[in-house]
């Protein structure tokens, strides 16, 4: 896998230099690549800026910037939306088209720049290469969200899915969208949307039968998308819910006639049963047991405490200069450790692994951890953020035989008193279904934070300035589950010579005394600074 994640970035700085994404003005039209880009997309398909910041991944704050440049210049208008004035209509203007065709032009010539040189063979094979780079790519980047199967996206997904098979053996969905709606909803079912540019392109549901046993419904992935892998991602998911719903058993029926599915569930580890329900028109039956497989998190109690099986991450965010308090905050000692060696070690306690150490303004290593360096570290903590998920997922392709690693707990270096005991609730938060959990100080949401994988990219995607992950979870608070932690350590965090002190002072009387009194004196403390 190493050598893949060398391939794709060598291609990716080889692509980026040829096509200009690198000059100042993009193909000589005095407009940065995401100026045109964003431009393009409007020109392709005008609609409402919440269509493209869905279709582009791009930030809101960002896109509204990016909106606001193109409109100076003359070459989109941005409306409120007849139909709901809430939200914004974006089109061209007569200037914008002519500038949209003359982009058009110039990444054509680009383009043909590009494969003029080659033999016609040459050119057939770079565009099958590219296209089924395209599909995975793509594949490989699909963000999975729950929805509600009688509404929106959701219903357009299972109206394809019922139109296919409709066509292949016959089947008639009356009644099923009802049911689904019924069914395939917590708390005791879901159904998933494979997002990718902000359209569903697959989609996939789970309900209750039995103690102990869930039934997969409404598997389907779009035809363009088929041979990528999407359908096994999806299976996964499901699988992966199927177990925080405390399934021990996966049924699924099927009908025969769809020959690829059915290779699909097999290579999956699904073998043949007798019918199980009075289905007319499955002719196939498959069960996968789950109890064989490890769970989210796998707890055992050994002697001297508790021994923790887990495949979460643990993410510590190290990279500030720490300009109040004279001296980068990753080399900060704190009785006779650095702060990152504390966090690493809180985080390492806590039954999280691997280990990530996001360091910036200074190099900083930990034995047993990896060190993901920041590049961009001056922009803010949302940019240690998105560093750290995605060094987990090259960690996790560096070693293919472990664990899958299903969510990520993000720490910070300057909160030295938060305990390993908050880290533990938070993974029995996800344990026990939460998608996003946060540990609360007196009802506070503060950090550690964990957000489960299937939300990585909107996380990152949100994550601007030094916000980290608060955009993402102040605007998905339906998936945020507080876990009270105030008995368990303090979140008072270090900015200043005055906050190290009083910190020190705190660990010392920690050490001495023990958690309880740590606790009162910490609230006091926090009051205090508030106050201040």
């Amino acid at each position: 896998m190493t050598e893949v994640i060398s391939v794709v970035r060598r291609f990716n700085r080889s692509y980026t230099q040829r096509i200009g994404a690198l000059e100042d003005s993009f193909l000589g039209t005095g407009m940065p690549l995401a100026s045109a880009r964003l431009l393009f997309e409007i020109g392709l398909e005008p609609g409402t800026a919440q269509a493209l910041r869905a279709r582009l991944g791009l930030d809101s704050g960002y896109l509204s910037r990016l909106l606001r440049s193109l409109e100076r210049d003359g070459l989109v208008a941005v409306v409120p939306d007849p139909a709901d004035r809430r939200r914004r209509q974006v089109s061209l203007t007569e200037a914008g088209q002519a500038r949209w065709n003359e982009l058009e032009r110039r990444s054509d010539e680009r383009a043909r720049l590009l494969v003029d040189p080659l033999t016609e063979r040459q050119a057939q094979r770079l565009a099958r290469a590219l296209s089924e780079a395209d599909l995975l790519v793509r594949a490989a980047t699909v963000t999975f969200r729950e929805a509600r199967p009688a509404q929106g996206a959701a219903r357009q997904a299972v109206g394809q899915y019922f139109a296919e098979i409709g066509r292949r053996f016959g089947f008639e969905p009356d009644g099923e969208a009802d049911r689904d709606a019924a069914l395939l909803v917590p708390p005791a079912g879901v159904f998933l949307l494979a997002i990718s540019d902000g359209a569903a392109v697959a989609c996939g549901g789970l309900h209750t039968i039995g103690d102990g046993v869930g039934e997969l419904k409404r598997m389907w992935v779009h035809e363009a998308w088929r041979g990528a892998g999407l359908g096994s991602r999806l299976l996964r998911e499901l699988e992966d819910r199927a177990r925080g719903l405390g399934h021990a058993v996966v049924r699924l029926d099927t009908n025969g006639a769809l020959t690829e599915a059915i290779s699909m569930y097999q290579r999956a580890g699904y073998r043949p049963v007798d019918r199980y329900n009075d289905n007319s028109w499955a002719t196939h039956f498959f069960e996968k047991s789950l109890a064989d497989l490890p769970l989210r998190r796998k707890r055992t109690w050994e002697e001297g405490g508790p021994g923790v099986e887990t495949r979460v991450a643990g993410i510590l965010l190290a990279a500030g200069e720490g300009s109040r308090l004279g001296q980068p905050k990753a080399l900060v000692e704190l009785g006779g450790q650095t702060l990152a060696q504390r966090g690493i070690a809180m985080l390492r306690a806590g039954g999280t692994d691997p280990l990530l150490l996001v360091t910036g303004a200074a190099r900083a290593s930990v034995a047993g951890a990896r060190t993901v360096r920041n590049l961009d570290w001056r922009t803010g903590m949302g940019s240690s953020l998105v560093a750290g998920l995605h060094a987990i997922e090259i960690a996790e392709a560096e070693a293919p035989g472990a664990a899958r690693i299903v969510a990520a707990v993000i720490a910070l270096a300057d909160q030295p008193l938060v305990g390993p005991r908050a880290v533990q609730r938070l993974i029995d938060a996800f344990a026990g279904g939460a998608p996003v959990a946060v540990a609360a100080y007196d009802g506070r949401p503060r950090n550690p934070v964990l957000i489960g994988r299937e939300h990585w990219a909107a996380a990152a995607g949100m994550a601007t300035g030094d916000m980290g992950a608060r955009p993402f979870l102040r605007a998905h608070p339906e998936l945020v589950t507080l876990v009270e932690c105030a008995d368990t350590g303090s979140p008072l965090d270090i900015d200043t010579p005055e906050d190290l002190a009083r910190v020190a002072a705190l660990a010392t009387t920690a050490r001495d005394t023990g958690q309880g009194a740590t606790r009162q004196r910490a609230g006091e403390a926090s009051e205090r600074a508030r106050s201040d």
